[in-house]
């Protein structure tokens, strides 16, 4: 993955892919943007599939891996990036059906119910890691206030409001996950549309 995934060549992306889910839901324009704050793939979904199957592969011969915090951080990671990509083709066939003249609600349901299904195992893998949970990140901000509680409730208002509002009165700003994926935050932001 050195020389793939964490080698970005393309100039017309300038910066770390995002996942379609964090984006806010849309039926057209969520793949393939290039820029800013791209979704285009730079490289072969595959290539982490792959990685991922030797990673979990790696643990029938050194089970002691499953011990190894960074080993459980990277495994956690590569799931992420797998599962993101893996949401890319079902929401393509949700917004073809969705398009499709002859598509019906029970089609669109279950085109739908596919990509929930990947959020909640996201959602799933994603807490099983502390570095990748809410409350690591709303603790770590709280910390910082050594003892002042006053000042630790407004770390911690921050620390919410950054991932969630991007604003403190809300104005204008949408309820959702923004660049981050958050175990519950993840599922509740991209299936709730009245939040989203």
């Amino acid at each position: 993955m050195r020389t793939t995934v964490y080698d970005n060549k393309n100039s017309t992306v300038e910066s770390v892919v995002k996942s379609i889910f964090e984006l806010r839901p849309n039926i057209s324009g969520l793949v393939g943007i290039t820029g800013h704050h791209p979704t285009a793939l730079t490289y072969d979904p595959s290539i982490v599939v792959r990685a991922w199957q030797l990673m979990t592969n790696a643990t029938k011969s050194q089970p002691t891996l499953w011990n190894n915090p960074a080993y459980l951080y990277d495994t956690v990671d590569v799931t992420r990036q797998a599962l993101a990509n893996a949401f890319i083709p079902l929401y393509t066939d949700l917004i073809s059906t969705w398009n499709s003249s002859n598509s019906s609600q029970t089609a669109i349901s279950q085109a739908g119910d596919k990509m929930i299904h990947i959020l909640t195992d996201l959602d799933r893998v994603l807490g099983t890691n502390e570095n990748f949970r809410l409350s690591t990140w709303v603790n770590s901000a709280r910390a910082l206030a050594n003892g002042n509680e006053t000042l630790a409730a407004s770390y911690e208002y921050n620390a919410r409001n950054q991932i969630t509002l991007w604003g403190a009165s809300g104005g204008g700003s949408r309820l959702c996950v923004q660049a981050m994926e958050w175990p519950c935050l993840l599922v509740l932001c991209t299936t709730m549309d009245h939040i989203c």
